[in-house]
């Protein structure tokens, strides 16, 4: 999963979010220029991230459980 925040449609890229599905536990954030050290991919409550973006988005998306 790749979330992109802009400041307006079609404006420059503020800061990304990178969450792999398969292999890695770990969360990627970027913020203009500057990659942040890596996130735990799962939430305290044992759910993975993305499925909690995805709640957060009201979005409903297939993928792959633990």
């Amino acid at each position: 999963m790749q979330l992109t925040f802009r400041t307006s449609l079609g404006g420059p890229v503020v800061a990304s979010v990178t969450a792999e599905y398969q292999g890695c536990q770990w969360v990627w954030v970027a913020i203009g220029a500057h990659t942040l050290p890596a996130l735990f991919q799962y939430t305290v409550s044992e759910q993975p991230i993305q499925q909690r973006i995805l709640t957060i988005a009201r979005v409903s998306w297939p993928y792959p459980l633990k």
